[in-house]
């Protein structure tokens, strides 16, 4: 009876996955799981199907398998199986968690098959050398999980084209929106993590705000993850800075512009502008899961655009465990989830972090990657680590417009030094010494 509760278990995450996958048709390219891994043979002919189509650059979806001969389709348990399957269709940030249960599955069944078969035949009459034997035969479904490697002469080969298609002219990376910034980090660079901290109401969401937009014209597209501030907070802000407008005269039109005809219109071609923008503002993502499929869905929507992910701010993400006595473990986790998605995605991810209160006590408040606060990891998982300071931030009655220096204190690819912006509070935009 255990046995056979075992087995109904594995019958529905087989649908689970494969409900997924005619969701999510891409997915397929990144399946670990063969066709010999299923145990229902409706289920093997599924994905046999699935693959068939996707060889054919037909998507393999619910609609596409329905349409197939009769012959097939009786082979995948009919019209009625089909939909049963899709009903089982949970999120998509399943998929990655039911393969590993039927790869774990497949690999502990075939142990347990091949052990029975060893105490059949043994008979009870099993020596040492014969049970060193059996543990020795069971190694390779330890590993039936894992990718088969890529040898190291194939790596270089693929690094070999990566540099072919580099540029002759411009920049490696992906448009910062400012040219002292591209000239010295060679943009935002695909498959690495930047980190940009800074105390509180410094301008942290203003300066990687200011670069998505900027980048906007370049033909970036920029998905925002914002864990503190709403998306409309987010577009009052954006707003501002493209129309030079006080965000204060932003936030109450019918106060402040509605009388004055000029600025009325920067207003409402700002509008205009903000709504052809190719950008996913999100206030609705709190852990790194999530952020994935988002950022997943973005670059199948849009595959020939750059993208670039904002993160604001790194200690707000969730963690996938949580730990109360090692608050550094969980935002350890959080930054390798991060740098897990501009691998995979061979995208930039910039992330904003704060910065520990320790700061405020020293003479000289130029920050150093020991303020970084909660973590001492994020300085070894990150590939750039850069701070914004302001010299008037303790000020009272400051002036509208302050200098801020872009203190880069860990490049792995590059130089550090410090760039000098111009911040508009005010206006919230950041320019610099080229604009």
């Amino acid at each position: 009876m255990r046995h056979q509760h075992i087995y109904d278990e594995q019958f529905q995450n087989e649908g689970i996955l494969l409900a997924t996958l005619m969701e999510e048709p891409d997915f397929l390219e990144e399946c670990l799981v063969t066709v010999d891994h299923f145990i229902d043979q409706r289920h093997k002919s599924i994905f046999q199907t699935m693959q068939s189509l996707a060889a054919k650059d037909t998507r393999p979806t619910y609609h596409t398998l329905i349409q197939q001969d009769q012959q097939t389709l009786t082979n995948m348990g009919g019209f009625a199986h089909l939909t049963q399957v899709r009903e089982a269709f949970l999120t998509k940030e399943n998929f990655k968690y039911q393969q590993e249960v039927i790869l774990k599955f497949f690999a502990v069944e075939k142990a347990r098959r091949f052990t029975q078969s060893f105490l059949e035949d043994s008979q009870g009459n099993s020596r040492i050398e014969d049970i060193t034997a059996l543990i020795s035969d069971l190694q390779p479904y330890e590993t039936a999980t894992m990718k088969p490697p890529v040898s190291f002469s194939e790596k270089v080969k693929q690094r070999m084209i990566e540099h072919e298609q580099s540029p002759e002219t411009g920049i490696s990376g992906v448009d910062t929106g400012f040219l002292n910034l591209n000239l010295t980090l060679n943009g935002w660079q695909p498959s690495k993590l930047h980190i940009v901290a800074a105390r509180p109401s410094v301008g942290k969401t203003a300066f990687v705000l200011n670069s998505a937009l900027k980048a906007q014209k370049k033909g970036v597209f920029t998905t925002f993850f914002s864990l503190e501030t709403s998306a409309g907070d987010i577009i009052d802000r954006i707003l501002s800075a493209s129309t030079k407008l006080r965000l204060g005269e932003v936030k109450q039109v019918n106060k402040y512009l509605t009388g004055d005809a000029e600025k009325y219109q920067k207003y409402a071609d700002g509008v205009a502008y903000l709504q052809s923008m190719k950008m996913d503002v999100r206030d609705d993502v709190f852990d790194v899961a999530e952020m994935k499929a988002a950022v997943r869905e973005n670059i199948r929507r849009y595959p020939d655009m750059d993208h670039v992910v904002y993160v604001d701010y790194l200690t707000l993400i969730n963690p996938t465990e949580r730990n109360s006595n090692r608050r550094d473990l969980e935002v350890d986790s959080v930054t390798n989830g991060l740098k897990d998605i501009a691998k995979t995605f061979k995208i930039p991810v910039v992330c904003l972090s704060q910065l520990s209160r320790a700061v405020e006590g020293r003479q000289d408040k130029r920050p150093t990657m020991a303020d970084l606060r909660d973590s001492g990891g994020i300085e070894q998982i990150a590939d750039l680590i850069a701070f914004l300071y302001r010299d008037d931030y303790q000020e009272q009655g400051e002036s509208n417009t302050s200098e801020i220096e872009f203190i880069i204190r860990k490049n792995r690819d590059g130089m550090t030094k410090s760039l000098p912006f111009r911040f508009n509070k005010s206006t919230q935009e950041y320019s610099d010494n080229y604009a």
